[in-house]
């Protein structure tokens, strides 16, 4: 009688503790599944095992550099980056998951990091996109202050099948990269939703049309966008277009999310400064004038992500300025 008094009591004890029964193998500790932190939209598996793979680069003119290869099920978390010379205008980044056809990010590496229009290396600390120039380097002779940045990324790039990275260059480049990632374990299914990133440029853009900033089909939704403009007409403020314009599934106007001017897009007023929060910022600002204003601007939408079902069409309307965007999106493939 006392013995089975004594098991109740531990099986009440078990149970109110949640601990595990006896001779059973304790639970997973961590959760299922996870928001991330830069989208938080997207859930992430938790049952995972961190990796790490680093690379010393060395991009031959022609030759694709391989940087990150994997096969199964996983997903890139955060990524790093230098390079040992001032110029890398001509150096390209691609990604490709699954097997894909065609790579769902290919552009210049500069753009991929929010570096637009090509102004000088500015710092960026948002959620998707962290930049740390050598502003400070002057006090070693063999460093020199054009030195290139640390580049990171911090958005999520998911896999099922596989993933690769890799770089292009029509000149030799040299650097070093980190990739940090989680391999999933076996039956654990990631989110179906890939990284895709669409760059566009106009130099400068025509007044007569919207200038695209995002134009896809699918299911998805936008994850944040950085765009960069160099005034060119100064019969007016840079910040005077009327802003951005989405058409979500196929809807046409007035069926529309707009926007106000560019700065209010970006959650600013009056104007630009250069500051810098998780969500919005603006980590690049040149004001010659109140008419002569270049700048380079994000949002990451984590809070109020903007979801689809079958298309998004994003724009902003245009003057005769100089404008680049980048904009970062998850969409399930076809």
């Amino acid at each position: 009688m006392r013995q089975l008094t004594v098991s109740l009591w531990i099986l009440t004890v078990t149970v109110i503790l949640g601990l595990p029964a006896v001779g059973q193998p304790p639970a997973d500790p961590f959760p299922a599944v996870h928001a991330d932190p830069a989208v938080p939209l997207l859930q992430l598996p938790g049952r995972f095992q961190a990796r790490r793979t680093n690379s010393r680069i060395q991009v031959e003119p022609g030759k694709p550099f391989p940087i990150f290869e994997a096969d199964g099920a996983g997903c890139i978390r955060h990524c790093w980056f230098v390079f040992g010379q001032r110029e890398i205008a001509d150096l390209q980044i691609v990604i490709e998951t699954d097997g894909t056809d065609s790579p769902q990010v290919r552009m210049p590496f500069r753009s991929f990091f929010g570096a637009l229009l090509g102004f000088d290396d500015y710092h960026i600390d948002s959620a998707g996109l962290v930049n740390f120039p050598n502003f400070t380097v002057g006090n070693d002779p063999l460093l020199s202050p054009a030195m290139q940045p640390g580049w990171n990324c911090y958005l999520p790039i998911p896999f099922a099948k596989g993933c690769r990275m890799w770089l292009e260059a029509t000149t030799p480049t040299q650097g070093a990269s980190m990739i940090d990632w989680q391999h999933y374990q076996d039956g654990v299914v990631p989110p179906p939703f890939r990284l895709h990133a669409q760059r566009n440029i106009a130099l400068p853009a025509n007044p007569a049309e919207e200038f695209r900033i995002l134009e896809t089909r699918g299911v998805g939704f936008l994850a944040g966008y950085v765009m960069g403009y160099r005034q060119q007409n100064h019969d007016d403020m840079v910040f005077h277009n009327s802003g951005t314009r989405m058409l979500v599934d196929d809807a046409t106007d007035p069926h529309r999310l707009d926007g106000m001017n560019v700065e209010d897009d970006f959650g600013f007023a009056w104007g630009f400064n250069q500051y810098q929060t998780r969500w919005v910022g603006c980590p690049y600002r040149a004001n010659r004038s109140r008419n002569d204003q270049d700048g380079v601007f994000y949002r990451f939408f984590g809070p109020d992500p903007i979801p689809y079902r079958e298309s998004l069409v994003f724009t902003s309307l245009a003057r005769g300025d100089d404008y680049e965007s980048v904009a970062f999106y998850y969409q399930i493939p076809e």
